[in-house]
């Protein structure tokens, strides 16, 4: 469902400026579970080159939208729908994409540096072709240290015994 060609090809121009705002806004309360929020549905819109740095986007959908070139570097895109979006020269370096849906998405010459990718669904996506130059690799990505690409995974924690079993010894 990527966008083929250029970007604009069959999509909503973006809205302006005050009522992205409002959006905003809106998506915002909805992120803080406070009343009268909204999610943001920005679906199949021409977003290229917006800049939407530290913003909070959690679970907001952007289903087949072009966001080339757009910075969102920091942005929280957590449980976000990309699904089919043009990502292509986007700058989503820091971005927190915890569980986001980038099936389809197309993200050559992406940057993704730091970014927190757990849980991200990359499904059907053609890895050698589309992943930034700084992600490509010969080996599987399972054989790869997150550290190598730059992605940030948040520390695991040691589980604590929470009784003594026969088979742990007393302290």
């Amino acid at each position: 469902m990527a966008v083929e060609g250029g970007s604009g090809a069959g999509l909503k121009p973006a809205p302006d400026a005050k009522m992205l705002g409002e959006m905003l806004r809106a998506h915002a309360e909805f992120a803080a579970n406070r009343p009268g929020g909204i999610r943001v549905s920005l679906k199949l819109r021409d977003l290229s080159g917006i800049r939407l740095p530290r913003r909070a986007l959690a679970g907001a959908d952007f289903t087949g939208a072009s966001l080339r070139n757009a910075d969102l570097m920091n942005a929280d895109l957590s449980g976000a729908i990309l699904f089919g979006a043009d990502l292509r020269g986007a700058n989503l370096d820091g971005a927190r994409l915890v569980r986001t849906d980038l099936r389809g998405a197309r993200l050559a010459g992406a940057r993704i540096r730091y970014a927190d990718l757990s849980g991200v669904g990359l499904r059907a996506f053609p890895l050698r072709h589309q992943l930034p130059p700084l992600l490509r690799h010969q080996r599987p990505l399972t054989q790869i240290h997150p550290r190598q690409i730059g992605v940030a995974y948040p520390r695991a924690r040691e589980p604590r015994p929470t009784q003594i079993g026969p088979h742990q010894p007393r302290a």
